[in-house]
């Protein structure tokens, strides 16, 4: 289930260029979603890839063009269906990097990116924008409010305290 407003990508886009024009921070997850924004001249600020879509390798002239579009390039690790410190402190270092001095960062995964949404949500500040794709169905939109910055902190640890027990 999305945890925000699911849409298709021409309408995410436009909504996504609104967004940027307010002047807040706009970040990416997934590879086919950041293509998709970059081909219509919508540059997030952060983007987190690993290099694949749907579990197959991304497209490398594609993954290319992404990569063209920023000049910080972090690459860390993150192993499926987890959340890795180094990948969560990249997150919050980027953000933090651009509220400080506007450098756009992308992060490049070894391994898998989605969970990483949660901490990008946990991290990011109120009135940002955090895009992913859903496969086959579009673009999902997450406005970061408090509601939203909760229940992913919460998601977040009750994750954490399940792998600790």
């Amino acid at each position: 289930m999305p945890a925000g407003k699911l849409t298709d990508t021409l309408n995410g886009v436009e909504l996504c260029k609104r967004h940027l024009k307010s002047n807040f921070l706009l970040i990416s997850v997934g590879d086919q979603t950041t293509f998709n924004l970059l081909e219509n001249q919508v540059t997030p600020q952060i983007s987190i890839v690993d290099g694949l879509t749907k579990r197959v390798e991304f497209e490398p002239d594609k993954f290319k063009k992404i990569q063209e579009n920023y000049s910080k390039i972090n690459l860390c690790s993150n192993p499926q269906s987890m959340l890795n410190q180094l990948a969560i402190d990249s997150i919050k270092n980027s953000i933090e990097n651009y509220l400080k001095d506007k450098s756009k960062t992308l992060i490049v995964i070894n391994g898998e990116e989605d969970l990483l949404f949660i901490p990008s949500v946990m991290f990011a500040p109120i009135g940002s924008l955090i895009v992913y794709g859903q496969p086959n169905e579009g673009m999902v939109l997450c406005l970061v409010d408090e509601t939203l910055k909760e229940k992913m902190t919460n998601l977040f640890i009750d994750a954490f305290e399940e792998k600790t027990d």
